[in-house]
């Protein structure tokens, strides 16, 4: 089995309960001592997290963390797009949000931005395989987003402006704000598709052309992966939830409803 080791905004390590244990399973690379500024408490006498980002193999988000799980040939998930990405406003839905080539990171650390982590993996040989997925975003509704709740009048808006500037952040900009959305009851199908790896070994770490490129063919690759999923998913009859629940009902739960895969082949 192996453990995909991901890169998590510093706000997934709460507090030091929820951080990584120094030199344990789901600790830093090279058992890193954990910052103070983890050890942030969303609020104070709060309650502890029952589930951490840690418990599950996660690090705090750097180049420098990038850079030792590599060598270490762990295996990395990174999501370059970051909170900007997470945390969307109304009409954005699959839309990429991955920052410029170049851009520097607020690290406390001073390590590399997000774009970089191209030329990183490239100086480690790492093979990257770009990952699409649909279904999450069709899951919830939106009541507000971002930039309307930090607009909400008599100082509400404001109150939540200040504490935002008061949490850590990983990217010039940020805004750690999740937006207030609504549970859809009946939740719609997830689809995933791994993209065809490209080994970075074969590109050079070292000229800033072939790393764009580079950086600039996984977003396409993505962004293409993407699109390709929406439109197969309008084919799949059991892409909704009473008629998937239905088919997979009427088998017992011993099958699983088919979806266009297995259509194609």
């Amino acid at each position: 089995d192996v453990l995909i080791r991901g890169l998590a905004h510093p706000m997934g390590f709460v507090n030091e309960a929820a951080a990584p244990p120094a030199g344990g399973r789901a600790a830093g690379p090279e058992g890193d001592e954990v910052p103070p500024w983890l050890k942030l408490g969303l609020a104070p006498g709060g309650p502890e997290p029952t589930i951490a980002l840690a418990d599950f193999g996660a690090v705090p988000v750097s180049g420098r963390n990038f850079y030792r799980l590599l060598k270490r040939k762990e295996a990395v998930l990174l999501y370059p797009g970051g909170v900007r990405e997470a945390f969307k406003n109304k009409n954005e839905q699959y839309k990429l949000f991955w920052p410029q080539a170049g851009t520097s990171a607020a690290d406390s650390c001073g390590d590399a931005s997000f774009a970089d982590f191209v030329p990183i993996a490239a100086r480690m040989g790492a093979i990257v395989v770009p990952v699409a997925s649909i279904g999450v975003e069709d899951a919830f509704s939106l009541i507000m987003d971002g930039d309307e709740l930090t607009s909400l009048p008599f100082g509400l808006g404001d109150a939540l402006k200040g504490l935002v500037d008061t949490l850590p952040s990983v990217r010039t900009g940020e805004r750690f704000l999740p937006p207030l959305i609504v549970p859809k009851p009946m939740v719609p199908r997830f689809y995933f598709c791994f993209g065809e790896p490209i080994d970075l070994a074969t590109y050079n770490a070292s000229d800033g052309e072939s790393m764009a490129g580079a950086y600039a063919q996984l977003q396409r690759t993505i962004e293409a992966d993407i699109q390709w999923l929406l439109q197969m998913r309008e084919t799949d009859p059991y892409g909704e939830f009473l008629p998937r629940i239905a088919y997979e009902a009427s088998a017992g739960w011993e099958r699983q409803a088919p979806t266009f895969d297995h259509w194609q082949h």
